[in-house]
């Protein structure tokens, strides 16, 4: 049976969730206003404490921004966030995967060969998460959680990127595929190239 924690974890994972998806899909506005008054009539039956939990995440990952006595602004992203998030990708993804080559496993290569294989939503946005999917199981060779919460965090951003620059201009049928540059990478890997695969890596993140 559910403990009261339980119950708490998922109900603030439900505000989270759903707040961050009606970010990405544009229902909220870059600069619209949030309060947790508006909230718990959105979210009915559930109390305070977990939509408060759910909008303070959702600030530690730059989504919203806190206005004492006023509520939580939907942050807009720059040209720079932009780009500095892409920076930081490069170096950490091609850096892990040039420092810590000999952690990935031939099992893992069976895991993102059957990852990228899946058939994924036809539509911009099931592209993305397919995309995103296929680089945290990337990082989750090296088993350092620190690096996997930060990538997370990354990608987290770059869905809001996605959707603030892009959403409109990619068309739906542009992505019926899974991207060919992951099945480059696994072969790479799988031929012991640690160079040509970090190039691909790069040059994925960078064509993101």
């Amino acid at each position: 049976m559910p403990t009261e924690k339980n119950k708490k974890g998922a109900l603030k994972h439900h505000v989270y969730q759903t707040v961050l998806t009606n970010v990405v899909n544009g229902k909220y506005q870059p600069d619209q206003i949030l309060t947790e008054k508006g909230l718990m009539e959105q979210f009915e039956g559930v109390s305070r404490a977990p939509i408060r939990e759910a909008l303070i995440e959702l600030c530690n990952e730059q989504v919203l921004e806190s206005i004492p006595c006023y509520g939580y602004k939907i942050k807009a992203l720059t040209t720079k966030d932009i780009m500095d998030i892409q920076r930081f990708r490069i170096v950490m993804e091609v850096g892990f995967m040039s420092h810590y080559w000999h952690m990935i496993t031939a099992e893992d290569i069976q895991d993102l060969e059957a990852m990228i294989a899946k058939p994924e939503e036809k539509s911009a946005f099931g592209h993305w998460e397919h995309n995103s999917d296929f680089h945290m199981r990337l990082m989750q060779c090296y088993d350092d959680p620190f690096a996997l919460k930060q990538l997370k965090m990354a990608l987290s951003v770059q869905t809001r990127a996605f959707a603030q620059k892009r959403w409109e201009s990619w068309k739906e049928s542009a992505f019926s595929e899974p991207p060919y540059v992951h099945m480059q990478i696994i072969d790479a890997i799988r031929n012991d190239n640690m160079v040509l695969a970090c190039k691909l890596l790069e040059t994925d993140i960078r064509t993101i």
